[in-house]
Parts: structure tokens; C-alpha cells; sequence
């Protein structure tokens, strides 16, 4: 039977772990000043992985019983519509106003006006018109109109209806790809996150190194800087689990706590001297 060398488990090992050792282990930073940057560049793939994964297991338990919820619930209030070349035609005579009991007014729909007003982007999360959705930006509060009603050419227009079966059809497709499209757009969400904060970083990394005897290289620097994000992505994690988290994550406790490990792991992990006998 084929046995593994135990340096090659050992590294793997230490791979596996590098999550937990990059929160507490000097000797784990001492290997990572002198290893190749390729390493760093693999541990921020590890630690996006862990991070998308951790976010595709709260979102199935979390969101998916709230989305098939919403969808139960917008398959019995929302009446037939069907999208025309001339805009949303709506089997309803007056304007509806359709309200959630746990989320309160999430939708109305006027089948008489074109565009909707300010005072009716204040009755619901989202506004349909005939030819018009309106709603609020949840990041800027704006207020914001798409128009919905294709602009040129109608040669290869089709009618679009919307009906409970047709809901019901597509979430069937949809839900089963949900939770993988999260975790790809997660993965490389976080990737492209991490990787931009690691490169800014690495100026407090390079101005650090200043005060060191043994001078590193930027790529060592680099590598510290991944590592060095980890505690910091742990933080973020329990907030989104606990909403509520006693410490404040945000720009500057990143600054600090990510500064703290680099200071750590460039100064207080470098060799020391060997004292005279």
C-alpha cells in the first residue's frame, strides 16, 4: 500500500489548518515569511472557499425557507399580468396594494398610470406600473424607475405572462441552482474582496518591514498580508450568523485588528539574535 511521506502530510496539514494557526501561531508565521508567494495566493483560494461554502450553508438554512415563502405568498396575491409590446397589461380594474403580514406592503400595482409618482413609491417596497417599476436603492435610499417596455425594434417582440403556474415553473428551474450561483459569485466576491485588501495592506506591511533588521521581499510581505486578513473574515462571518455581534466590524476595526497581525507577524517573528555564551 502507498504511504504518503510525512513532510507531504505535514504540509498538507498544515494547509488544512493555516485558518486556525494565522489566529494565534508564531512558528506558522515564521514558515510563512520564507515560503513562496504562490502559497498566499492558494491560501486566499482556501480561505474564499471556506468563507463561500460557510455563506452557501446559511443561505440554504436561512434564505431559502424565507424565498419559498415569498414566492408561496406572491403566487396567491399577484394577479395575472402579461408583459405586451405596449407594457404591462394587469388583469385587475383598480390599483392593489399587496402586503406581506410579516414584511408589511411589498408591492403596488396600477394598471392605469404609465410611471409611477413620488407618493406611490412611499406605499410599498416596489411600484408596477403599465409601462414602469419604481423602487427604493436599499443601499442609498434612492428612489429609482426602470422602464419595462422594450425600446426599438418589435419584430421578434413575444407577449410574457405571468401567471401562478408560470411563478411556480420558474422557481422550480431556478431554486435548485440558487445555492451553487451563490456560492460561484461568493467565491470570486470574496477572492477579488480579499485580494484587494491584501494589496493594501501590503503599504503597512512594507513601512513595518522598515523596522526590521533582516529586510523581507515583497512577496513575503504579500504572503503575511493573506494570512493576516484571517481573523479579520472571521469576524465578518459571525456577523452575518449573529446579526447582532457584540464587536463592531467595520473599516476600522479591519485597520486595526489586520494591523495588529501584520505587526505581529513581521516584527515579533522574526529570528532573534542568538545570545552570547
Amino acid at each position: 500500500m502507498f504511504k504518503m511521506p510525512v513532510t507531504i502530510m505535514n504540509q498538507m496539514s498544515t494547509f488544512l489548518l493555516s485558518p486556525i494557526l494565522a489566529l494565534f501561531s508564531l512558528k506558522f508565521y515564521r514558515q510563512a515569511l520564507t515560503a513562496p508567494v504562490y502559497r498566499g495566493f492558494l491560501y486566499l483560494g482556501y480561505l474564499s472557499f471556506l468563507l463561500a461554502l460557510y455563506g452557501m450553508i446559511l443561505f440554504r438554512i436561512q434564505w431559502m425557507p424565507a424565498a419559498n415563502e415569498f414566492v408561496g405568498w406572491l403566487k396567491q396575491n399577484l394577479p395575472e399580468m402579461t408583459l405586451t409590446r405596449q407594457g404591462l397589461e394587469m388583469k385587475i380594474a383598480e390599483p392593489r396594494l399587496l402586503t406581506h403580514s410579516r414584511w408589511g406592503a411589498l408591492i403596488y400595482l396600477d394598471p392605469a398610470k404609465d410611471s409611477p409618482d413620488p407618493a406611490d413609491l412611499e406605499k410599498a417596497v416596489v411600484v408596477i406600473t403599465r409601462t414602469k417599476v419604481g423602487y427604493r436603492d436599499p443601499s442609498t435610499e434612492e428612489l429609482r424607475i426602470q422602464n419595462i417596455v422594450q425600446q426599438g425594434n418589435a419584430a421578434n417582440w413575444r407577449n410574457v405572462s405571468f401567471t401562478q403556474e408560470t411563478i411556480s415553473q420558474l422557481w422550480r428551474k431556478l431554486s435548485p441552482w440558487l445555492a451553487a450561483i451563490f456560492f460561484l459569485t461568493s467565491f470570486v466576491g470574496f477572492y477579488l474582496w480579499k485580494m484587494t485588501a491584501a494589496l493594501l495592506y501590503s503599504l503597512i506591511g512594507i513601512l513595518l518591514n522598515l523596522f526590521r533588521k533582516t529586510k523581507l521581499r515583497y512577496g513575503s510581505i504579500l504572503n503575511i498580508c493573506f494570512y493576516a486578513l484571517t481573523p479579520m473574515a472571521l469576524l465578518q462571518a459571525l456577523v452575518w450568523l449573529f446579526p447582532n455581534f457584540p464587536v463592531p466590524v467595520n473599516l476600522l476595526t479591519s485597520l486595526a485588528l489586520t494591523t495588529i497581525y501584520l505587526a505581529f507577524a513581521i516584527l515579533a517573528a522574526q529570528e532573534r539574535a542568538p545570545q552570547p555564551q
